[in-house]
Order: C-alpha cells, then structure tokens, then sequence
C-alpha cells in the first residue's frame, strides 16, 4: 500500500505503484522518489510517515516529516516554520553521527514541507519500559555510557538538543550497515526543538520548549544550557529505574525523592551519585558536560567490581576453560569465546581514529578459544626452551619475539598438544578484545594505569594521568574484560595472523585471517604497550610490524579451534 500525502485527501490509501491518489490525484512520491507507505504519526505541526526509496533497487526504509501550513495561525505558523528549519538544519549538521538519523533530503511543495531522513528501525525506551518494566542499574550505565558521547558531539556543535526523554531514545534493532552500527545501539532522535547555542543569545529568554516532565528548570523559564540536556538524561535515568512520573519523584520542597521509588530496584552508591549530580536543580551544581560524567563512569564501567556492577553481556562467568599441561606445573590456560558478530573498526569521531580502521564493518565469528592471559616467558621457554625477553619475569609476558618466532611457537606448541594453535586473527582479535561493548576500551570511553599498562604520562579523552612504568607487568595484573581475558589492552603488542591492509575495503566478514592481496613483509599487531600512548590500547587501534622484527614491546597470545 502507499499512502497520499495531501493534507486534505479523504481516502490516502494507494496501490503500490500508483502515481497519482485515485482520490485527489495528488502526485504520490516526494521528490520524485520518495513514497509513502503509512501514516506513523500526527499531532503538532505535521505529521510522519514510512516511506521507501523507489530510486534504489532495495527500496530502504526512510522517514518522511510533513509540515502544512493548512488550519494555522499566522503566529502559529510561523513558529513551526521556524521549528521544522530547525531540525533541517540541525539535522544536516549532525546527521552524520552514527547515532543521529542521517538526513536524507528536503523539499517544498505547494504549502508543504517535507523532509526525508534516515529509517531507525527499534523501539523508543518509553516502549522498552512498558513491556520489560524498571530497568535495573546495568541498563542505566550502558545508557549512559551509550548515549553521553552522542550528547558530547551534539554540544561541541553548539547544538541543544532540550527534548531529551525516553520516547526520543531509540535501541535500534537491525544493524545498518552504512553506518556498522550493533542491532542495540541507542540512537537519539527528534531534533525539531534543538536549539544552536551562540555567544550572541547567551542572555537572550526564550519560548519554553521540550517536555516538561523532563525539562531543566532554567529550560521552562527559557533559558536552555548546554547542562539541561544532561539534566533531561538523568532524569530519564530514574524515570527507568523507578517507573513514575518524574513529577512524583519530587516532594513539596522540591526535592528529588527518587529512591523511594525503586521498588526493591538496587543502585549503587557510585551511580547514585552520579544520578544526583545530574538532576541537580541549580545549574552550577550539576555536571558541567558530558566528559565529566563519563570520568567519573569510566572506574564503575571496569569489570571487575563487585557482583552487582558485573557486566550482563555475555553471561560466562567462569567461562569455560582449557588447560594445557606443558610439562614442569607450567598452565596454558585457553577461555572459550563464544560465537557471535560485532562491528569491526572504530567511527570516524572517535578520538584518535585513523582511516587504517575504516569503513566499519560487520562480522561473524565462529566460536572458538582464546588464550586467556598473554604468552609468557614460562611458557615460552617449556616450548622453545629458550627465551629472547629482556625484562625477565616468568609471569610477564614474553617480548622480543618476531612474526616468525611466534608461528614457530604455534607449530611446536600443535606438535606436543596434539591440538593446532595459532594466532588468532585480527578480526577474532578486536571481537574477543571488545566482548560485547563498542566504546574506546572494553571498561570505557576512558583508559588509566589502574587498568592497563601503558604510558600513563598521556592522557585520552575521560581518562587521567598516571603511571608509567617503563617495563611490563606481569600477565593478569589488571581486570579481565566480560569475556574473561587479561591484558587486552597494553602491555605488548600482540601479533596477528593477517597481512597488513591500509584499510579494511574487501576485508573478510567471517571472521578468519586476511592473507591475500598485500604483501606477507608486514602483519598486523593489537592491543598497544607498555611503551605507547593510551590510544594505541583502544579494541580498533591497529599496529602493523616486519614479519622477522622483534621489539622490546612486541608479545603475543595464541587461539584454538576445536
């Protein structure tokens, strides 16, 4: 069916291929290519439609968002005017987030307007509450470790959004694969009130808009900050966890009572605070950006806390295990990794991205084992019966191994055990490295010498100065990520199977090694070191070595199919 899009049409509904309304013959397509199919919406200044695109032999999904000016009053009109140009506008200037709907295109016609832009297919939170009731205090943090990068784009293109509520957050339920983004991304939507912050109205008092259930108190008397969007979020946050109108969660004093609430719904003291400070009443006394609040997320994100704060993906705690005995009390322990498929690479806006880590692209990966600390030089030894290392340790991982070297570890390594192992490949790498999360690191947006060995001199993004400590540490010093492996990020770096490639245009999507189509002299290294700066540990960062070099930071740990 598609649907006619004259206001005015007393029977919209079309064959599929019709190209004109049999009712009012009004042209069905919006720019010659964009038909709509239903009616999704209405209310306000327009209403919204799915629609596909007829132009393209898959026929995408896309929305449309009609303005008429039809019934309203010349101040009436000129405000949703001035509102839907807003969220054009804003829209083209963001829309190339990962988790902002892209627009597509605009047109006028007659006394409408229409814009196009990106499909997002899932449930808004205000759905997701209503049939999966409260949401507990995991969900709370992966929202806002979700959502608080997105929040941080929007502000540093003086954008504020003053509509953040849960109807306007969507999880997305398919994965798009322009973009490469997770079936469980959180996208944030509805633009139309998003006002540009510039020097020039810093003073100016405006027309109250956005939800008032969710909106700052500066924000109802006309003055939106850059803090009132994460005013919005938090209150969001406790309207999941205790299921009441945020109206209800205030006393007479105006108060916030919100934990009297929670119905037997559990939140730590860390993340209570956090809660606070983005709900305060007084502007000044709330969090001042989004980088804030995620510094002080990034120590509770680490997985090792305590049994509450365990992360719920995936759920293998122990994981399933292989110890391989190789002789004199020396354990090579493997972790099973499940199977699955995630987004490999890192988004352009990621901070330290580089092109070597684009495009973004989805792969499957078969189960398989994983080593579940680094190589060290214990194990080295009752392999090789030798051990290049120059930082001695029989706990620290081996360094000073070449490509070369490590394959021959492999092969000795299958020989004795009766089982092949190998390298794992960089795909296997990043999926097992990540373990579910698609932030910077598998514990955050930001990095600490609490939790990986590195040059602490540097700092990235919501992380903090530290230790550098010059040398390495021994294997499992630090948390393990969900999947139960240690050292995932610094130390050494680790080697790969794969030929190194410039980029990851007609890289393998099935998980296996890339060995085809650059030269073997160079293969890939993950994982960053002891001796690098704290982006070069971020799941995506990507090395690259001479197959027969050895370094005084290049180390490795070995996969297993069974």
């Amino acid at each position: 069916m598609s649907y006619c899009l004259n206001p005015n049409c007393q029977k919209p509904e079309n064959q599929d291929s019709a190209k004109f309304c049999q009712t009012c013959n009004a042209n069905m397509l919006v720019g010659d290519r964009y038909r709509s199919v239903t009616l999704l919406g209405q209310g306000g200044f327009g209403r919204t439609f799915l629609a596909i695109d007829e132009l393209k032999p898959s026929k995408p999904f896309c929305v449309i968002k009609q303005f008429s000016s039809q019934g309203l009053e010349i101040n009436q009109y000129q405000q949703a005017a001035e509102l839907f140009q807003q969220e054009v506008i804003r829209l083209d200037e963001l829309g190339r987030h990962s988790q902002i709907p892209e627009l597509v295109a605009h047109y006028q016609k007659e006394n409408c307007q229409y814009l196009v832009q990106e499909f997002i297919s899932g449930q808004n939170l205000a759905g997701e509450l209503k049939e999966q009731g409260a949401f507990n205090q995991h969900k709370i943090r992966q929202l806002l470790n979700n959502l608080l990068p997105v929040i941080q784009f929007i502000h540093t293109h003086n954008v504020i959004h003053r509509d953040i509520k849960p109807e306007n957050i969507i999880r997305r339920k398919s994965p798009n694969l322009r973009i490469g983004v997770l079936t469980d991304e959180l996208v944030l939507v509805d633009f139309g009130a998003a006002k540009y912050a510039i020097a020039s109205s810093a003073m100016r008092v405006e027309t109250s808009i956005g939800s008032p259930e969710f909106a700052a108190p500066e924000q109802t008397r006309g003055k939106a900050l850059f803090n009132s969007d994460l005013y919005s979020l938090g209150v969001t946050c406790i309207h999941l966890l205790t299921q009441a109108s945020p109206f209800e969660l205030m006393d007479i004093d105006r108060n916030w009572v919100w934990r009297d609430y929670l119905n037997g719904n559990t939140v730590s003291n860390d993340l209570g605070k956090i809660l606070d400070k983005l709900i305060a009443i007084v502007p000044s006394q709330r969090y001042q950006s989004a980088d804030e609040v995620l510094k002080d997320l990034s120590p509770q994100s680490a997985i090792v806390i305590n049994k509450d704060d365990s992360p719920q993906f995936p759920a293998i705690s122990p994981p399933p295990s292989i110890h391989e005995d190789l002789g004199d009390g020396i354990i090579l322990e493997m972790t099973s990794i499940p199977s699955g498929e995630f987004v490999m690479g890192s988004p352009d806006y990621e901070e330290a991205h580089e092109n070597n880590e684009s495009p973004q692209h989805l792969v499957k990966i078969p189960p398989f084992f994983m080593g579940t600390f680094l190589i060290t030089q214990a194990q080295f030894r009752a392999i090789m019966n030798a051990s290049p290392s120059y930082m001695v340790g029989g706990d620290r991982p081996v360094e000073c191994v070449s490509w070369n070297a490590v394959v021959e570890f492999c092969t000795i390594l299958s020989q004795k055990t009766g089982r092949k192992y190998r390298l794992p490949s960089e795909a296997e790498w990043e999926y097992a490295c990540r373990a579910g999360t698609r932030t910077p690191f598998h514990f955050g947006d930001g990095i600490n010498t609490d939790l990986a060995n590195y040059d602490g001199r540097y700092i990235y993004r919501a992380g903090s100065r530290g230790e550098y400590r010059q040398t390495t540490t021994p294997v499992g010093t630090f948390p393990p990520n969900a999947f139960g492996l240690y050292d995932m990020h610094g130390n050494v770096w680790e080697w790969c199977q794969d030929f190194w490639h410039d980029d990851y245009i007609g890289a393998p999507t099935d998980g296996s090694a890339w060995e085809r189509g650059r030269s073997s002299i160079y293969r890939v290294l993950r994982g960053g070191s002891w001796y690098g700066y704290p982006w070069y540990c971020r799941s995506a960062a990507r090395g690259r070595g001479k197959q027969g070099d050895w370094k005084l930071y290049y180390g490795f740990r070995v996969a297993l199919t069974l």
